[in-house]
Protein backbone atom coordinates (compact mmCIF):
# COMPACT_ATOMS: atom_id res chain seq x y z
CA UNK A 1 0.00 0.00 0.00
CA UNK A 2 1.11 3.59 -0.88
CA UNK A 3 0.78 4.79 3.08
CA UNK A 4 3.19 2.21 4.07
CA UNK A 5 5.67 3.22 1.63
CA UNK A 6 5.10 6.77 2.72
CA UNK A 7 5.62 5.78 6.18
CA UNK A 8 9.32 5.12 5.15
CA UNK A 9 9.81 8.78 4.59
CA UNK A 10 12.51 10.90 6.60
CA UNK A 11 9.71 13.59 7.36
CA UNK A 12 7.49 13.34 10.76
CA UNK A 13 4.90 15.47 8.47
CA UNK A 14 5.21 12.22 6.62
CA UNK A 15 4.59 9.23 8.39
CA UNK A 16 1.95 11.27 10.78
CA UNK A 17 -0.05 11.80 6.93
CA UNK A 18 0.63 7.91 6.48
CA UNK A 19 -0.11 6.42 10.06
CA UNK A 20 -3.48 8.54 10.02
CA UNK A 21 -4.69 7.59 6.54
CA UNK A 22 -3.97 4.08 7.50
CA UNK A 23 -5.55 4.06 10.78
CA UNK A 24 -9.18 5.66 8.80
CA UNK A 25 -8.42 2.78 6.24
CA UNK A 26 -8.17 -0.17 8.48
CA UNK A 27 -11.23 1.55 10.68
CA UNK A 28 -14.86 -0.19 10.30
CA UNK A 29 -16.79 3.06 9.44
CA UNK A 30 -14.58 3.69 6.31
CA UNK A 31 -15.34 -0.16 4.43
CA UNK A 32 -18.47 -0.04 5.66
CA UNK A 33 -19.30 3.56 4.42
CA UNK A 34 -17.22 2.58 0.67
CA UNK A 35 -19.75 -0.72 0.35
CA UNK A 36 -22.67 1.54 1.54
CA UNK A 37 -21.68 3.59 -1.77
CA UNK A 38 -21.47 1.14 -3.92
CA UNK A 39 -24.54 -0.29 -3.34
CA UNK A 40 -26.44 2.69 -3.60
CA UNK A 41 -27.32 4.37 -7.20
CA UNK A 42 -25.56 7.47 -8.45
CA UNK A 43 -27.65 9.90 -8.72
CA UNK A 44 -30.96 12.40 -7.51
Amino acid sequence: MVANEIQRIDSKAARWIASDTLRELESEKIPARLAGELIQPAGP
